[in-house]
């Protein structure tokens, strides 16, 4: 009950009401409709289908999240009431058994509540003749799952002619790219014709999605290094998430720099990856940056630079405040999914001494205290989700808690 008369009420809150579409629905109102609810189930959080998406697979179909996660969906089902602990067990597992089911029971109330939900926010924006017949007659909710029921809309209503989808398709193919606008403005292009070819009933493969953004890139001469790159991915990873994220760092064209002024930034990341290591912390993630350029720097190269020494004249003076504390090492691990060139992820590591934290089942966040130190690198291999970042961070930073732990 206490789920229930809280959760769901903030649930609720979060959800933004869908736009009411008067009279017959069309393709534009119901792809309009679908977006709301994306944004809407978006926002909720989930850890389900790599974490990043919130409860978007409660309202793709299998296929469809795999254009937008690498990471599949596994739907939670109902653990039961009470946790099965089997006689003869011990006290540690017994506990973890518990929490275990308290884990899997409140994830499954949680995508209970926003489908729910979700389901009667599109009875509600649709005239009741629309939609009578997705509504189960005792239970007065949605019959089918929501993907269900958006094919059925579009089937029915939002339907769209082959030769329109071909049309669209060439259209977006012989249009121009400039490469000062943003990838992601193509992205969206072709997330529209996915939806386009969704209602002809004529789905688009992750193949053909790439096809259309290898040709339109290839047209601007500038790709080349990132399409050869990308063309010696192995075939499991020309994923269409994985696409987004490859093409993300526009290439640098600016203009390489010479002998003298590439010393000169060379120098200026060794000086200041001590100065950072050692005191200014925030400075990590720009000279790690930075120094992916390094050996090949480039006008825009010293840009970064130049704004980097600005930042330390402004702040000249940084200070680290340690408190007395039991001389427990904790570590907080994080991880940047494919931000740096060449599908590279950035991780780091939080590393200081707190106080011991009382026993189970209080899990209260020890005190924060000042570093002893901080880890900002490049994960060395390509992953494919942000989870599998995150993971390479956690192995990273847990080997160098080791070593500290021989050190303290």
């Amino acid at each position: 009950m206490i789920f229930q008369s809280s959760a769901t009420d903030a649930i609720k809150q979060r959800m933004r009401p869908l736009t009411k579409i008067h009279g017959v629905p069309d393709f534009m109102s119901l792809t309009q409709m679908r977006k709301e609810v994306r944004a809407n189930v978006s926002a909720i959080h989930s850890s389900i289908g790599g974490g990043a998406n919130g409860h978007l697979w409660l309202v793709e179909t299998p296929a469809a999240f795999a254009r937008i996660s690498a990471t599949p969906a596994v739907i939670p089902v109902h653990p039961g009431n009470l946790p099965v602990v089997p006689p003869g067990t011990t006290s540690h597992l017994a506990a973890n058994i518990r929490d275990t089911h308290a884990f899997r029971l409140q994830q499954f109330n949680v995508a209970d509540t926003v489908s729910k939900v979700t389901g009667a926010q599109i009875i509600n924006a649709l005239d009741e003749e629309f939609i009578a017949a997705e509504i189960n007659q005792y239970s007065g909710q949605l019959q089918n799952d929501i993907p269900t029921t958006f094919a059925n809309l579009f089937a029915e209503y939002g339907h769209v002619t082959p030769t329109f989808l071909d049309e669209k398709i060439t259209e977006l193919k012989n249009k121009a790219y400039d490469p000062a606008i943003p990838l992601a403005n193509t992205y969206k292009a072709i997330d529209d014709i996915v939806e386009l070819g969704d209602a002809a009933n004529l789905p688009l493969t992750t193949a053909q999605q790439v096809v259309i953004v290898l040709e339109i890139l290839k047209k601007t001469g500038r790709f080349s290094k990132y399409i050869a790159t990308w063309n010696a991915l192995p075939t499991a990873d020309k994923t269409w998430p994985r696409m987004k994220t490859h093409f993300n760092k526009q290439p640098d064209l600016s203009t390489p720099l010479g002998k003298e002024d590439t010393k000169y930034i060379q120098s200026a990341i060794g000086y200041y990856l001590y100065h950072g290591r050692a005191i200014h912390y925030p400075m990590l993630p720009a000279l790690n940056e930075i120094g992916t350029t390094q050996a090949k720097p480039t006008e825009n190269s010293m840009k970064a630079v130049k704004q980097l020494l600005d930042y330390a004249a402004t702040y000249p003076n940084p200070k680290i405040r340690f408190y007395a504390s039991d001389m427990i090492l904790y570590a907080d691990s994080d991880a940047a999914y494919l931000v740096l060139p060449n599908a590279k992820s950035r991780i780091a590591g939080y590393f200081y001494l707190s106080n011991k934290q009382p026993p189970f089942p209080h899990k209260p966040n020890p005190p924060l205290n000042g570093a002893v130190w901080v880890e900002c690198c490049t994960l060395p291999l390509t992953v494919a989700a942000a989870a599998e970042a995150e993971t390479g961070g956690l192995f990273v930073n847990a080997v160098i808690e080791t070593i500290m732990e021989r050190v303290y």
